[in-house]
């Protein structure tokens, strides 16, 4: 069923509230990107369900560009040597080109959503160790590449 509008009880937008507070700040994730933006902008936006992997997708692929840059700057930092923020490109994308074709034919025979779930849990994990090494002061190349080649390009 496609909601009638910001107001329809199905879009999970703010209702009528007693206080004009609770009326201004209650709004969900389906409201960010609105019902009439996206009947303007992009038809796929008029979907809740679209509207809520979008914003993830947003939020993660930012993270992700964050974490590019910041790795580069933060090689640079600790060797100021230009080759090892190449040698941190080329770990990071080693995974890619190595097992792309492996990974393809594992993605077809498992559950999509669990391993999505699994891969970036993964990636969580492996920025939280990251976070613990650089907190305590043990950050060498090794370690930099290291990492970048567990993250991969995503």
């Amino acid at each position: 069923m496609v909601p009638d509008g910001p107001n329809d009880s199905s879009s999970g937008c703010a209702k009528n509230t007693k206080d004009s507070f609770h009326k201004l700040y209650s709004i969900t994730l389906d409201c960010i990107i609105s019902y009439e933006a996206g009947q303007k902008i992009l038809p796929a936006l008029t979907s809740s369900h679209y509207r809520r992997y979008f914003l993830a997708n947003l939020i993660s692929f930012t993270g992700t560009w964050i974490y590019r840059v910041v790795f580069g700057y933060l090689i640079y930092d600790v060797t100021r040597s230009a080759i090892w923020v190449g040698a941190i490109g080329a770990a990071s994308f080693a995974p890619s080109l190595f097992l792309s074709l492996y990974a393809g034919a594992l993605v077809d025979r498992i559950n999509k959503k669990k391993f999505i779930l699994f891969t970036q849990s993964l990636q969580g994990l492996i920025v939280a160790i990251f976070a613990v090494f650089h907190s305590i002061g043990f950050m060498n190349p090794w370690v930099i590449a290291l990492v970048a080649a567990l993250f991969g390009n995503y």
